[in-house]
């Protein structure tokens, strides 16, 4: 069976994580279905979700990602797409450090013309280079400037990913784990607009 996280609308905080849904979601908040089962988690790893609970700085666990109309995996573009990826960033960056599996974040930079269909250039991308994405992987806007998509079990410097326009970077586990950090704490150099990159290089 799943598991769920009790997430408040306007911050993100997690307010529980549970494994069923017993009372009323509180007002205010909503309820999330997490990847995954909860008792394939180890115990110790499950304690330390629930320790998320009560307000995580902005930082959601949030829903599962499913399969779009078309048959293509990851979701839609979608407002709280930034919190979505981060919170899966968190749990894959847990699952990793109990089992030892990999994972990658390629990070889009997109072209201007790109920017309103950024999910779908990075999917196209993904495709032309045989990537495959699955359900469960993620693809989102992060910053008007940056799309992410994060798939598990997946080496991203074993393929040269190369886009049309703009650039991507590729952090895959364990290799690039302190830049996972990073962006974890939304403190990586690609979330700030380039202009005030610029600006700090001079």
């Amino acid at each position: 069976m799943p598991f769920y996280a009790i997430v408040e609308a306007t911050t993100g905080n997690v307010l529980e994580v549970t494994p069923t849904i017993d009372e009323p979601v509180p007002a205010g908040a909503f309820a999330v279905e997490l990847p995954g089962r909860w008792e394939d988690l180890p115990e110790h790893l499950r304690a330390r979700l629930k320790n998320k609970a009560g307000g995580g700085g902005g930082e959601a666990y949030l829903d599962r990602e499913e399969q779009d109309a078309g048959g293509r995996g990851g979701r839609h573009a979608q407002p709280g797409d930034a919190e979505q990826f981060f919170a899966r960033l968190e749990l894959e960056l847990l699952r990793s450090e109990e089992t030892g599996c990999t994972f990658t974040v390629f990070l889009f930079e997109s072209a201007a013309v790109d920017r309103a269909t950024a999910t779908d250039f990075v999917r196209d991308t993904l495709a032309a280079h045989g990537l495959e994405l699955l359900p469960t992987d993620f693809v989102g806007r992060l910053r008007e400037h940056v799309a992410a998509a994060l798939l598990a079990d997946v080496d991203g410097h074993a393929v040269e990913v190369v886009p049309e326009r703009g650039a991507v970077t590729a952090l895959t586990y364990a290799a690039d784990r302190p830049a996972l950090e990073a962006l974890r704490r939304r403190k990586h150099p690609l979330l700030r607009p380039p202009t005030f990159r610029a600006t700090r290089a001079r």
